[in-house]
This record gives structure tokens, sequence and C-alpha cells, in this order.
């Protein structure tokens, strides 16, 4: 037989522009001391970024300004909190190798985080109420379908407040079984919008939250998860809380230190040159 005509996978055409661009960003950082940097890992993180980024950041923008435009200095911080936590979630975001019908499972956790952020958007706010919402939560399926909340994710570019501290601590793992207990009593999740959780409930799969819940704490590149001292903005917190949350971040039962492909100074220059994209475009 003769050579296959070779093609790319519809997405990786799809996403080759804004990857390529934050690519070439990438590569005009300078390398810091005892940081090398995994650019192979990186571009396939990259290459999952929607091609219509900019529009999506600077909808973003305007969505956690309530409508209007952002000062310039709120903007870049909001920004590259959101453009890291987009990059954390194409990197962990997928389902663990084992998982009965990984596609399943990753549209399940992007469905129920964005129930969490915005349980209005599905018109369950009086149900649900304010709760303390993950970044990404973690799943699996067994082939019974039975759907089991792992591990909560918290992405975190700059230092742990007492607000984090307070989620990684508990929040989450009230916020999330709350959650679950709203949605398993619904007799009919479509009507909501919740079409994820309609289809694993086809297969007998109603939620739950596991007994010991985990919380994923995502971290830049360049932050030693060894030194947790490292990773808590100290002058903020009360004595006793600080001792309190440094104990917790030791606890590999309950909490788990992954790092991020990116650093705090690869991020900051991507969200520096999409920033620029979206003033070029909308201002």
């Amino acid at each position: 037989m003769g050579e296959g005509i070779g093609f790319e996978q519809p997405e990786t055409v799809e996403n080759k522009g804004i990857a390529d661009e934050l690519g070439r960003v990438l590569e005009s950082v300078p390398p810091k001391e005892n940081y090398p940097p995994d650019r192979e890992l990186q571009r396939s993180i990259l290459d999952q970024l929607p091609e219509n980024l900019v529009e999506e950041l600077h909808a973003h923008l305007i969505v956690v300004e309530g409508g209007k435009e952002a000062e310039s200095s709120a903007e870049e911080s909001k920004l590259r909190g959101e453009l890291f936590e987009r990059l954390a979630t194409a990197q962990y975001g997928r389902a663990e190798a084992g998982t009965q019908d990984p596609r399943l499972a990753e549209e399940l956790s992007q469905e129920l985080v964005q129930l969490m952020h915005d349980p209005r958007r599905f018109g369950l706010e009086e149900q649900i109420g304010g709760i303390r919402n993950p970044d990404l939560a973690f799943f699996k399926i067994n082939d019974q379908g039975k759907v089991e909340i792992e591990a909560a994710g918290e992405v975190k570019l700059g230092l742990l407040t007492p607000r984090a501290a307070h989620q990684i601590g508990g929040g989450f793992r009230e916020g999330t079984r709350k959650m679950v207990e709203v949605v398993n009593r619904m007799e009919k999740p479509e009507d909501s919008g919740l079409l994820a959780v309609a289809q694993s409930r086809t297969r007998g799969g109603y939620l739950s939250a596991s007994e010991n819940l985990k919380v994923k704490l995502i971290v830049p590149a360049d932050r030693n998860p060894e030194k947790v001292k490292s990773l808590v903005n100290r002058g903020i917190f009360p004595r006793e809380d600080y001792v309190r949350l440094l104990e917790l971040l030791k606890n590999k039962d309950e909490v788990e230190i992954l790092k991020s492909a990116f650093s705090r100074q690869e991020v900051a220059a991507m969200a520096d040159h999409l920033i620029g994209k979206i003033r070029e475009r909308y201002k």
C-alpha cells in the first residue's frame, strides 16, 4: 500500500495560531535558575486552548467587572489568574487512565464546576446558595456507571490567603457535598441544562462525593511544593491559622500539591501578550 495522506486532528489545526503565538512568547522569556521548562509539555497544553482565546478572555473580563471595562492593573491581575486556571485545567482536567468513559468524566467536571461557580445559570441559586467552589473537580466513573468526585482542585498563581485556606481546609468538601445532594434530588437534570449529569444518570450514575475528598492544589512550576511555607502569604495570617494551614499542606492524605507546567514569569508574559491583543482589538 502507498503512504497515507497526512492530516492533523481538527483541534490541533484550529488551535495552531494561538498556540504558536504563545509558544513564541515562552521562547522569549529568560530562563530562571533551577527551573528548566518542559517545552514539549507546555506545547501540548497550549494546543488545547481555543483559537478564540482572546475573545473568551475579553468576555471574561467584562463579566467579572459586571459589564464594565476593568482598570489596567486589575485587568492584568484577573487575566493572569484566568489564564493560569485555563492552563491548569488543560493539564490536569483530563480523566485519569482507567476511568470508564473519560470524555463523560471531563464533561461532568466542567458542568459541575460551572454549577458551583454560577448556580443561577442553572436556576439552582436558592438550592445551592453561596458555597466554596473549586476550580476543578476530579471524577471517577466505574463500569457500573457510578460517578464519584474524588478531589476538588484549587489553582493558585499567587500565594495562599485566609480565604484559600478556608476552602482547602473544608470549604470545598462542604460545598461539593451540598451540590451532590441538590443534583441527586433532581428528577430531570436536563431541564436545568445539566446535560452531562443527565447522560450519566441514564447509566445509573448518581453522584457521590468521596468520604476522603482530597484537595489538589496546583501551583506555578517555579514554586517548590516541598517548602509549604513558600506557598503562603504569611503576613496576613494570625499565627494559629498559619500553623494550622502548614500542617494541612503537609498532610498528603488531604492535600496533594501539583506543579503547573508554567512558571509565574511565563504566565505573566503570555497574559501581557494576550492583554495587548485585547486592547488592540477592543479599545
